[in-house]
């Protein structure tokens, strides 16, 4: 699994413009435990580096978390 794309889906996902075979594979990948490393090294890439300043609905936190 590459980053870039983990990225990718997760701005999608945040925009609500994931289609729904990307928001598919973002659960899948969110869920699968050999991916949590990456994972949080995005996810703290994406705090520290932010292309520009998004607000992540609750539900969609929620939901990010759970996974």
């Amino acid at each position: 699994m590459s980053a870039l794309r983990l990225e990718y889906l997760f701005d999608c996902y945040v925009k609500n413009k994931c289609s729904l075979p990307e928001e598919e594979e973002l659960m899948a990948i969110l869920a699968d435990p050999e991916n949590e490393a990456l994972v949080q090294t995005v996810i703290h890439h994406l705090i520290e580096h932010p292309a520009n300043e998004k607000e992540l609905s609750d539900s969609s936190a929620v939901t990010i978390l759970q996974r």
